[in-house]
């Protein structure tokens, strides 16, 4: 560390620790929630449509140009 300091001159040094420590702290925000993604109680069956239901809701949906 001491080296770095003395071949970037005090302020180069300082901005980029500042930097580093954002970075790291960005990081464990991410794993932080991740971590909370992985703790929650999702349903993990799939919900199946059918072909018949998946039709019938783009029938809803889709409106005439008339």
């Amino acid at each position: 560390m001491a080296c770095e300091e003395a071949e970037l001159g005090s302020d180069k040094f300082n901005y980029v620790i500042a930097v580093i420590v954002r970075v790291d702290t960005n990081i464990l925000t991410a794993t932080g929630d991740a971590d909370q993604l992985n703790k929650a109680n999702f349903e993990t069956g799939a919900s199946v449509l059918t072909v018949e239901h998946m039709q019938d809701v783009v029938r809803r949906r889709v409106s005439p140009l008339f």
